[in-house]
């Protein structure tokens, strides 16, 4: 497994294990690990099942998957587990029965190869037991939680289940899965559609997911921006910082980490531009044979129809005052239209509308 697939299942294990303001008696945390929980058998509410079912696609039907089930056991700590496990691809069905302290479960795999196509169905499953008139509490002290898999293959690639290559299209399309999203991992090759690594996970992700290069560690809480949260954590009283150090030795390097924070690490945390300029919004882009940039007269042409407003638009002229690239490398031109009333004021304080490079025209 490569640390750059390690990185992100790490990430996924420990998503939602604490939120701000990571103390233990706040609310939100009185409800813990909202991803990937897998329940044990007698847990009388259905709407947190006992297993995932897992369903992709392999080109070459030979070889193997060599495999790992990891998630979180809700103990005092909590403890992470990893299951190890190996599927040969022409075995058909394979069983992988497994017992930690008071947890059992099972890991189950199905094969079925056409050709030299191959499918994979993968379940896992909480054999363990608890008390049907428990509370979710004292069930998830046999719980799986954060449950997921990481899927090597050995002389044959997975295929994207997002934009399958032509040969896995129809079985891709078939792919049902449930309570799991597995997507491709690891470095990407020039061919984005295929990968030796696949995570299973349990939280809806592209294919090739990353850590992003500012991160300097968990945070725990992925619906915020690292920055935000390092700030909202610097800026807690002193027996909050106190409280949340107890909950954990992860958030205890979390507190120290933020108090640590100093103005260079900030700035990275805030971002990067990724078009090359020195300054946001200096970039140029080459429309036809004019080179547009900052200042440059546009005619606009929207292709989205996304509301009134493209019709309303389409035709009228203005310019450019900023083009930007995106982290997936899409350039955007913004724009302020000739005529529009407040478009001093949009400029002013840095507000436009933002279209791509077919929908500019560029005037002379």
């Amino acid at each position: 497994m490569s640390d750059r697939v390690r990185a992100v299942a790490d990430a996924v294990l420990y998503e939602g294990f604490l939120l701000f303001p990571y103390r233990r008696n706040a609310l939100k945390n009185q409800f813990p690990w909202q991803f990937g929980v897998l329940m044990p058998q007698g847990y009388a509410d259905s709407s947190e099942p006992a297993s995932f079912h897992a369903e992709m696609v392999l080109i070459g039907a030979g070889g193997c998957i060599e495999g790992a089930f990891r998630f979180l056991q809700p103990a005092d700590g909590p403890i992470e587990r990893e299951i190890p496990f190996t599927i040969e691809l022409r075995d058909g069905h394979t069983e992988f029965p497994f017992a930690i302290d008071e947890l059992c479960g099972a890991i189950v795999a199905d094969v079925a190869i056409e050709g030299d196509v191959a499918r994979l169905t993968l379940e896992a499953r909480n054999h363990s037991s608890t008390r049907a008139e428990a509370n979710r509490a004292e069930a998830l002290r046999t719980a799986f939680v954060s449950a997921h898999a990481i899927l090597t293959a050995r002389g044959a690639v997975f295929a994207s289940l997002l934009d399958p290559p032509e040969a896995a299209k129809a079985a891709a399309a078939s792919c049902v899965n449930e309570r799991v999203f597995p997507v491709l991992a690891g470095e990407q090759r020039e061919n984005k559609q295929i990968a030796e690594a696949m995570l299973v996970s349990p939280i809806i992700l592209y294919d090739f997911p990353v850590i992003a290069k500012q991160s300097r560690g968990h945070t725990f809480d992925a619906t915020e921006i690292d920055e935000l949260l390092m700030l909202s954590v610097a800026s807690l009283g002193d027996e909050e910082k106190t409280q949340a150090r107890a909950a954990h030795p992860y958030v205890r390097e979390l507190v120290e980490r933020s108090e640590a924070l100093d103005a260079d690490t900030l700035a990275m945390l805030h971002g990067e531009l990724t078009g090359g300029a020195p300054e946001p919004g200096d970039e140029t882009i080459t429309i036809g044979n004019t080179q547009v940039r900052r200042g440059s007269r546009v005619r606009v042409h929207p292709k989205g129809r996304a509301d009134l407003w493209d019709d309303l638009v389409d035709g009228m002229t203005g310019h450019v005052c900023a083009v930007h690239t995106d982290f997936e490398g899409k350039r955007y031109i913004g724009v302020v239209f000739d005529g529009d009333p407040a478009g001093d004021l949009h400029e002013w304080y840095g507000r436009s509308f933002f279209y791509g490079a077919d929908e500019i025209e560029a005037l002379a």
